[in-house]
């Protein structure tokens, strides 16, 4: 794939290409996570697991104290 030339381009076409390619990889994520996820369920029940089991559960880091705060070296 060749890529195309854009050192003609000025700040403001930049910005808005930018913006483009973006929005493009952000849809191409969403498509390929949900593709993805389809394809585990699917698999997941042929095999006769719970999805939940393959998918262990995220655990959450304990909030701190108010008023402390972590020195940093």
């Amino acid at each position: 794939m060749d890529l195309p030339d854009i050192s003609s381009l000025n700040y403001s076409e930049l910005h808005k290409l930018r913006g483009q390619i973006t929005e493009r990889m952000n849809e191409m994520r969403d498509t390929g996570i949900t593709q993805l996820r389809a394809t585990i369920a699917e698999q997941a029940q042929l095999l006769g697991v719970d999805l939940k089991d393959l998918v262990p559960k995220k655990q959450r880091k304990p909030r701190k104290k108010r008023g402390e705060f972590q020195e940093t070296a």
